[in-house]
């Protein structure tokens, strides 16, 4: 459940992370990377 409600919270820094190349997605929470 939490990775739903995480994968919702950060549905707009995901694009952000993508385009930044896993910036702050990967850097603050781990749970980005285990998403993708």
């Amino acid at each position: 459940f939490l990775a739903g409600a995480t994968r919702i919270l950060t549905g707009i820094h995901y694009i952000s992370d993508v385009v930044s190349g896993w910036g702050l997605g990967c850097s603050i929470g781990l749970l980005g990377c285990w998403l993708l």
